[in-house]
């Protein structure tokens, strides 16, 4: 049976959080899968690679709630007075392959196309957001006014600091560290 591959759409943060919940499910099974086996065979070359599977997941994992958590400071970082959307709610389109019956490597392919996504999304928002500089202060305010303006282009910064954090840590997500044991050999 082919792919049955689709486009998809969803936000920055619902891919990660779909990727981040679809990674766990898949490290769960490979790791029940090692607790469940045998001694024996826990260190016998399955076993071995059962638990190879299961520590790459919780690396790509660890990389994933990095994104999180820089995408909540960033999102965080927005000011008050800003209508501007947050890097979080950008919109994107990934393919997936949404076959019924998925095996773990289909899985995780989805997976990181979701995260390929998200951070292709960041990458847009940052190269098409105005920065502003603190010095772009306008003429003609009063002290308490520029106070303001600066403390809202410091948290600009900050947001945009914080969402190359995400990108970095979503570009950092190498499935190639991922390999499933077939079950009998």
């Amino acid at each position: 049976m082919g792919s049955k591959a689709e486009t998809q759409n969803g936000t920055v943060r619902g891919c990660i959080e779909s990727a981040l919940s679809e990674l766990e499910s898949l490290r769960d099974e490979m790791q029940d899968w090692y607790d469940g086996m045998p001694e024996a065979f826990q260190n016998a070359d399955k076993g071995e690679r059962v638990q190879a599977a299961a520590d790459g997941l919780e690396t790509l994992i660890g990389n994933v709630e990095e994104a999180v958590q820089a995408l909540d400071n960033a999102d965080s970082a927005i000011p008050d007075d800003n209508d501007a959307t947050p890097p979080s709610d950008i919109d994107v389109s990934y393919t997936q392959d949404t076959r019924k019956a998925q095996p773990r490597s289909t899985r995780l392919g989805n997976a990181m196309a979701m995260l390929d996504a998200a951070a292709g999304g960041l990458e847009s928002w940052l190269s098409i957001a105005p920065m502003p500089e603190a010095a772009e202060v306008v003429e003609g305010l009063t002290e308490e006014e520029e106070a303001v303006a600066e403390a809202d282009a410091e948290k600009i910064a900050e947001m945009y600091d914080s969402v190359r954090e995400a990108v970095d840590a979503l570009q950092g997500c190498d499935a190639g560290d991922v390999e499933f044991p077939g079950m009998y050999g």
